[in-house]
């Protein structure tokens, strides 16, 4: 792997240690609400300065990682699964399967992805598992498409064509022959599609169709922020610095993981 994907996964892997162990590293609750403490500059009690209730800004920060990376990992896991199984079946079966799925996946392309996302997110209830939903419903197209098209490469090769004389069932060569051909793809999508599944999910918690407060989200932080913006602007700037690092670290693993698999789009 190159050295910027092998850098950007260090980067991100401290990031997701450093809020999973921040509790025991920094202690204090992001949530909690202080109103001596409000707007507060950053300094050494408080790194990131404090919110417009006195909360910490580098707290929430941290703690709006495991929310922002934890929903776009759990949703990119549900996407690629749903994706891969659509993508064996289309391409393995052919004929009036794969006119059926294909064309759900194009008419579900057709949408612009955020818009869809937002419209997923309005008809369902507020909360953790309809982000999840939205963001899945909009990223698993990709995953069918790249498994589709690898599976029609080679579903013709000979060692298919043993399987299928020496009596394997369709399933079962669907399954022990042509799925894990379509891993190395699918691993390198999950690594690319990320950083807009973060993306998507900040969009959304900015709009207010993420995840309610008091939790804390990225997105949500930055809305918040902005009425801010003139006389206490590190309540935006700071969350915009971990959404776009963490984008930019997930994009460059991504890259990275395209240049070792050799995949193209």
């Amino acid at each position: 792997m190159p050295k910027t994907g092998k850098l950007s996964l260090c980067v991100v892997v401290a990031l997701l240690a450093v809020s999973l162990l921040s509790p025991i590293l920094f202690g204090g609750d992001p949530n909690d609400i202080n109103l001596d403490a409000i707007k507060k500059e950053p300094s050494f009690e408080h790194y990131f300065g404090t919110d417009n209730k006195g909360r910490d800004v580098f707290l929430r920060v941290i703690a709006g990682a495991k929310v922002s990376i934890g929903v776009s990992l759990a949703a990119l896991f549900v996407a690629a699964s749903i994706g891969f199984a659509v993508g064996i079946v289309s391409g393995y079966a052919g004929g009036f399967w794969d006119k059926i799925l294909m064309s759900l996946v194009d008419f579900i392309l057709s949408f612009p992805s955020l818009l869809f996302a937002i419209a997923v997110s309005i008809v369902l209830p507020s909360g953790l598992l309809s982000v999840m939903i939205a963001l899945a419903a909009v990223g698993w197209t990709s995953f069918a498409r790249l498994t589709r098209a690898i599976t029609l490469s080679v579903k013709g090769m000979p060692y298919v064509e043993a399987a299928r004389a020496l009596g394997c069932s369709e399933g079962r060569i669907a399954i022990r022959h042509i799925a894990p051909q379509c891993l190395s793809g699918l691993l390198v999508m999950m690594g690319i599609k990320l950083g807009g599944f973060i993306l998507t999910e900040a969009t959304l918690g900015f709009l207010g169709l993420g995840l309610q407060p008091p939790t804390a989200s990225w997105g949500a932080m930055i809305s918040a922020g902005r009425n801010y913006i003139l006389t206490a602007p590190w309540m935006a700037i700071f969350p915009g610095v971990a959404i776009f690092t963490t984008v930019f670290c997930f994009n460059l693993l991504g890259e990275s993981l395209r240049k070792v698999y050799e995949i193209k789009d």
